[in-house]
């Protein structure tokens, strides 16, 4: 792999700019992933977004519960 130190200050914008769109729109790059010896580190990207659909509906239930809104129209 190629050093950036000398490179001009724009090829080092469009690579950080590169870095930054593969980052946020993907899932990686491919080059690092998951040992298959490791369990937990195959179990946390199936696990934490459950948890987090678990935290967010027990928060609105939760908060629908103690805060109830006021249904405007009479129920037929």
């Amino acid at each position: 792999m190629q050093s950036l130190d000398c490179n001009e200050p724009i090829a080092l914008y469009i690579a950080s700019l590169y870095w930054a769109f593969a980052t946020i729109t993907s899932i990686g790059y491919g080059d690092i992933s998951a040992s298959a010896w490791n369990k937990e580190e195959q179990a946390r990207p199936h696990g934490e977004p459950w948890f987090g659909v678990g935290v967010g509906l027990g928060l609105g239930l939760g908060l629908g519960l103690a805060y109830p809104y006021p249904y405007p129209y009479p129920y037929p």
